[in-house]
């Protein structure tokens, strides 16, 4: 603990304690620590209580928004995760921001979140005053769970999905041009963004059948080449990723060997430095991987190493999970 920087954990806090790594047992080692701890819910009556990401999602409203149950669907077991990565993402700036400080201060501190916190990021576009008399004025997901309207939502084609994003009044005439539906612009209902929004069941149908005669490449060609905000909604299109020459010479996708699972084709460097790009090194560490290392540069010596793992004090799974 003298030498380091950060501990970061997502225990449940009264296990931390009762194991002695609890912020204030190790700030008495190192009284500058950074000292990170994730959490399933808020604090209060939760704070200890078991948490993933479906609970968390289920408290913070985002199986209620993208089950679009407000407009009489269901509610939608997410598969996205986005409270346990999102929660990785927030403590990660958090200790980042912490370092920054202890930098220019010398001062250590306590810094925690949540994978509660993480959904309510997610859903903060929702909001309603106590009294229910004002609501925040947002998109709202349609029963089908297809879209917020008929300008921007998935189309079914007669060979797949495509996903339309019209937002300006040219990106709606260029549509009603390429797809041939000049009685749609000349129609009353639909001739501005009000009346389209008032109308929007009646246009929705409209353009289910246009798009359902056409392939999703051919609807796809004809809306870009007119600057029509588009994409096919495509199963295999995150499969040819990870052999596109160009990503990979980016680094934005790599491949690496894992030592429990073989080889995996997986997202590389996510954002770029001009002055100091970076590097893929290595996969994510099993836990136990380099537990001796660790402990080498500690200056424990092999044998006593050893008798460590023996004992189960540390766990040490490099070389056990090769293939």
């Amino acid at each position: 603990m003298r030498t380091a920087d950060v501990v970061h954990h997502n225990m449940r806090y009264d296990a931390a304690e009762r194991l002695r790594v609890d912020y204030e047992t190790l700030k008495a080692v190192k009284p500058d620590l950074i000292y990170c701890h994730t959490r399933g819910f808020e604090h209060g009556p939760r704070d200890n209580l078991p948490g993933n990401d479906q609970t968390g999602a289920a408290l913070a409203g985002t199986t209620f928004l993208d089950g679009a149950i407000e407009s009489g669907g269901r509610g939608l077991w997410s598969v996205c995760s986005l409270g346990d990565t999102g929660c990785g993402l927030l403590s990660a700036i958090a200790t980042v921001q912490a370092l920054y400080h202890r930098d220019r201060t010398g001062v250590g501190q306590f810094i925690d979140t949540s994978i509660l916190y993480a959904h309510l990021l997610n859903t903060s576009m929702s909001w309603v005053t106590p009294d229910g008399a004002r609501a925040g004025e947002r998109p709202r997901l349609d029963a089908m769970h297809y879209g917020w309207g008929p300008l921007c939502r998935l189309y079914r084609t007669s060979d797949g999905w495509i996903c339309l994003s019209v937002v300006t009044s040219a990106q709606w005439s260029a549509l009603c041009r390429v797809m041939e539906l000049p009685r749609l612009a000349a129609d009353v209902r639909f001739a501005d963004a009000t009346a389209r929004a008032a109308n929007a069941g009646d246009l929705a149908s409209e353009l289910e059948k246009a798009i359902a005669e056409r392939s999703a490449p051919e609807c796809y060609k004809l809306l870009d080449a007119a600057g029509v905000p588009c994409e096919i909604s495509d199963p295999e299109f995150v499969m040819a990723l990870f052999d596109d020459p160009e990503l990979q010479a980016k680094g934005w996708v790599t491949r690496y060997e894992h030592a429990s699972v073989g080889n995996m084709d997986v997202f590389g460097l996510l954002f770029d430095f001009e002055q100091t790009p970076g590097v893929v090194q290595r996969p994510a560490p099993m836990v136990g991987a380099h537990s001796r290392q660790v402990l080498r540069e500690l200056g424990y010596a092999d044998s006593d190493i050893d008798d460590l793992v023996t004992q189960g004090v540390v766990l040490d799974t490099n070389g056990i999970l090769s293939p």
